[in-house]
């Protein structure tokens, strides 16, 4: 009895030692993890500053910890990503900044990180949507233009890219730089052998990025690998076939073949035969209604031809491009008067991109002065691109109130 009641007195002892043993181990793991959960800020200030100094490595044992107790952390997320990137892990980062919920208060910081590791990777479709959302959600930097720029620049999307700047425009401070930029987008054709090793490199990385695709193809045909091009631009429609770009490149260069049957197919295969009256999708990109009038003049529909090229200039007003197409379908249609009015206004606006341009390239190599600007505004106001005269008049009016405040003489320019 005495025996039984001694093993049963030390097993009792074992439970209590093991039961105080635990207690104060998980008493410790909680201070330790607590203190990691409250020190995070500072874990992660101090793993910054060392990735500042090019200490990677102390960086990254210096959050090892406060992840290994709180694998969520946003803080520590947020700077074990940019340590991700400094070495060269882009894949590591984006896994990183997705830890970072939309409620967090670093979301806006990792929102923006998040585009740049998908845009370092070579995945330009995310890298463009993230950016999307970030423009939604928050109020852009310079840091998320910059980058949103050369992400369209680099798939020589010229269009977005003017729109991308009259947006960072439309609110002050306009900046001089920004709208010298601007006019050239416009008017100076950007070369696409500056791009294409990029996007070669993207293309075999990312195959199944559309954008990059698409992108690579602009930039064969414009280089004149004709072959090669078709095959991806027609390989992006089957994958997506409402990628409007695709459609519009492939039928564009169909009809420059002379391939008018094919091009047909390609532009109205999902869209149907253009209509005047639609507004959605392809329908709100004036090349559309513009070859959709060079297919319908091909097969002697004049009238369907004048109403296509004239919603093309709707979204386009003044285009010389646009003008010339409609005098000829005028002449077409037994209206010379009307087709001599369109091929003066053809010229004219021809004359002033002319003057637009060479303004653009005077511009690289010389000072901007303030008769420049008003000259610029001038332009525009003949081509009836209002807002951005009013841009020029805004640059104009800085550069008067930066002369009065500096005292400076006549001529006074900004580079």
């Amino acid at each position: 009895m005495s025996g039984a009641f001694a093993g049963t007195s030390q097993c009792k002892r074992r439970y209590r030692i093991l039961g105080i043993t635990l207690a104060v181990g998980g008493f410790l793991y909680g201070a330790v993890s607590g203190y990691f959960y409250l020190a995070s800020t500072q874990v992660a200030e101090r793993a910054e500053l060392e990735l500042k100094r090019g200490r990677v490595a102390s960086a990254r044992s210096r959050l090892d910890w406060v992840l290994w107790f709180h694998s969520h952390n946003a803080s520590a997320n947020l700077a074990l990503g940019k340590v991700e990137i400094a070495s060269g892990a882009t894949d590591e980062a984006i896994a990183c900044f997705r830890m970072i919920p939309p409620e967090s208060s670093l979301h806006q910081q990792a929102s923006i990180q998040l585009a740049t590791a998908f845009a370092l990777d070579g995945q330009i479709t995310a890298a463009e949507a993230e950016l999307k959302q970030y423009l939604q959600r928050y109020e852009p930097t310079e840091p998320v233009w910059d980058l949103y720029f050369r992400l369209l620049y680099l798939q020589t999307r010229t269009r977005d890219v003017i729109s991308l700047f009259e947006q960072k425009l439309s609110k002050p401070p306009q900046s001089l730089t920004d709208a010298r930029f601007l006019l050239k987008a416009e008017f100076v054709p950007q070369d696409p052998s500056e791009t294409l090793a990029v996007l070669e490199e993207i293309s075999r990385k990312h195959p199944d990025d559309i954008n990059a695709q698409v992108a690579l193809a602009v930039a064969l045909l414009r280089g004149g690998e004709f072959p090669r091009a078709d095959q991806l631009l027609r390989s992006a429609l089957d994958r997506q076939s409402d990628h409007h770009r695709a459609r519009i490149v492939l039928a564009q260069w169909l009809a420059d073949q002379q391939n008018f049957a094919a091009a047909e197919d390609v532009l109205w295969q999902s869209t149907g035969a253009p209509d005047p009256d639609r507004t959605d999708g392809i329908a709100q990109d004036d090349r559309f209604w513009s070859l959709g009038s060079r297919l319908a003049e091909r097969k002697g529909e004049a009238e369907r031809a004048l109403r296509c090229i004239d919603r093309a200039l709707q979204i386009r007003d003044n285009d010389k491009q646009y003008l010339s197409q409609r005098s000829q379908v005028l002449r077409q249609l037994l209206k010379p008067e009307e087709a001599t009015i369109a091929a003066q206004q053809s010229i004219e606006a021809g004359q002033i991109e002319q003057e637009l341009f060479l303004f653009s390239r005077q511009f690289e190599t010389r000072p901007i002065g303030l008769t420049d600007c008003e000259a610029v505004a001038g332009l525009y106001r003949k081509l009836r691109r209002l807002k951005r005269a009013e841009l020029w008049d805004q640059v104009a009016a800085q550069l008067k109130q930066t002369q009065a405040a500096t005292s400076e003489v006549e001529g006074f320019g900004i580079q």
